[in-house]
């Protein structure tokens, strides 16, 4: 067998000789991910998301393991805001800076990152195709845009006012 490191819960199981209620065996897993969700970055996964979480992650110094520091703000977003367009076409290729911010009247950007605008708008598109999230987002907004631009500009705008 390999070795591994497995949780306290885990471990407590595995000692008793008993296979844990989170495992594969029982099965628990994941689905796998789809390939146009892999390739999103973290301020892309947010322009797609129902709610934008505002935290710290940090290592933690004795395990390396994630963390959260700080508070957490979770700020819902809704999709029936009024799209506006920039002045010049994004083609397929193109890449564009969008900085997020906790709120417009600050300075500081929470996240400042190039992002792949086909790559929001597949990943967007391919959501509001599953049962969890169609019901919550307005499909509205993308019928109808014929350009991409519009679309990720429908996600960056709806992300800034709030």
């Amino acid at each position: 067998m390999d070795e591994g490191t497995f949780c306290s819960t885990c471990m407590h199981y595995i000692k008793l000789g008993n296979v844990p209620p989170l495992a594969v065996s029982n099965g628990f897993q994941y689905p796998k991910q789809p390939a146009c969700l892999a390739a999103l970055n973290d301020l892309e996964e947010r322009l797609v998301s129902l709610r934008i979480p505002f935290m710290q992650i940090k290592e933690c110094s004795y395990d390396r393991q994630l963390g959260i520091k700080g508070t957490i703000v979770n700020v819902p977003i809704t999709l029936n805001q009024t799209v506006s367009t920039l002045p010049k076409n994004i083609n397929d290729t193109a890449t564009i800076h969008v900085k997020l911010k906790r709120r417009l009247k600050f300075k500081s950007d929470y996240m400042y990152r190039v992002i792949n605008p086909k790559r929001v708008f597949e990943a967007a598109s391919f959501l509001m195709k599953t049962p969890c999230i169609s019901h919550k987002m307005c499909p509205l907004i993308w019928i109808g845009m014929k350009s991409l631009r519009r679309k990720l500009l429908a996600l960056v705008i709806i992300v800034l006012l709030r």
